[in-house]
């Protein structure tokens, strides 16, 4: 790091500005962007075009909805080799002002609001639900949140990887596998992921299947709605993402096709039914009446957006908040009428050990 990069990101914690340090799947440098001031963007969906910046938006997708945008006022990157940045970024201390009474479900909670959506899946009027739940989780004294950020770099190669300290919404930080929208040169990129077995003993089964099934079958009817009919689509395949593995399907499509279309393509990809549900509006009802917890960005979307050449949004998973002494974990799974509630309690353990997993390091 620069004295220049280093007065910047100082000042930044120091007075609470808005800032983000993330690395984009598959590379070994990552980006720092900071925003002088505390005033973070908000605009609705059909105006993304005109945005410049980094990206985040939360689950919620009423009417109310809308995308908040940090408009950086000094940007650089860095290689993961300088331990400068992580030295700085251990001074990031998260407010202990900020509310941290996230609803908890107990086990027994959890197994009953499971049975009853597997229930209300069995009756036919809904294909899919996502139940999420949060872990809280307290952090060790020895905890340091840039060299928490270094560990999730060198664990996960193939994730996007991020830090993020907003104003009034706190310290956010995650490592997610899945792409929302990617656009860069002439082409664009949109993924199909669902179904989550352990990495190490997995056979994919008529649930998870069909649960990939619901997700391919809503983007290729999104797509077909705004006269995108010509794309390249690769998959089902299995893609590891650390200790866990899913099921993919890759859709390639020219950049061509998007002109005036690109707002209302992420407002119809967002949420998916792999964090949502299918059909949509009624999944986000039913989560709505069961989940006790406000998502806040889990299961939104974040990312770089017409920066340096290229726009990445992905979906916010594997992520938690940090609060001065603990963090909050976000996890869930989808659920169909073949679903197991036992089943999805286990897959939520092995959904946090993403984290949880580099926390006990520290």
């Amino acid at each position: 790091m620069t004295s220049t990069e280093k007065s910047a990101l100082k000042e930044a914690i120091a007075r609470d500005y808005p800032f983000v340090a993330f690395r984009i799947p598959g590379k070994e440098e990552f980006n720092v962007l900071i925003q002088q001031n505390h005033n973070l963007k908000t605009i609705p969906y059909g105006e993304i075009d005109r945005l410049t910046g980094f990206i985040i938006a939360p689950f919620r997708c009423d009417k109310a909805s809308h995308l908040f945008c940090l408009n950086p006022d000094f940007y650089f990157d860095l290689n993961e080799d300088d331990e400068d940045i992580f030295g700085f970024l251990n001074f990031l201390k998260p407010s202990g002002d900020l509310d941290s009474s996230v609803y908890e479900m107990t086990r027994k909670e959890y197994l009953d609001r499971a049975a009853y959506l597997v229930e209300v899946l069995k009756d036919g009027d809904l294909r899919k639900v996502v139940l999420s739940r949060v872990i809280d989780h307290k952090l060790p004294n020895s905890f340091e949140t840039g060299q928490y950020l270094n560990r999730l770099m060198k664990k996960y190669p193939k994730a996007f990887v991020y830090l993020a300290s907003l104003p009034g919404h706190g310290v956010w930080i995650g490592a997610t596998p899945e792409i929302l929208l990617k656009m860069e040169k002439d082409h664009a990129e949109t993924v199909a992921l669902a179904g989550t077995q352990n990495a190490d003993s997995f056979r994919w089964t008529e649930k998870e299947i069909k649960e990939q099934q619901i997700v391919m079958d809503y983007i290729e009817e999104l797509l077909h709605t705004h006269d995108i009919n010509e794309y390249e689509k690769t998959g089902p395949f299995t893609a590891k993402a650390g200790n866990l593995v899913h099921l993919k399907t890759r859709y390639n499509l020219s950049l061509e096709q998007l002109k005036g279309k690109v707002g209302e393509l992420i407002a119809g990809l967002h949420p998916t039914p792999a964090v949502c549900g299918l059909p949509r509006n009624k999944a986000y009802e039913l989560i709505s009446k069961v989940e006790k917890h406000d998502r806040r960005f889990y299961t939104g979307f974040l990312g770089p957006w017409n920066f340096s050449g290229f726009s990445q949004l992905y979906v916010n998973l594997r992520c938690a908040q940090l609060y001065k002494n603990k963090m909050s974990l976000f996890v869930g799974g989808g659920f169909t009428a073949e679903s197991n509630p036992q089943n999805e309690w286990e897959e939520t353990l092995h959904k946090s050990e993403t984290l949880l997993s580099v926390v006990e390091k520290s």
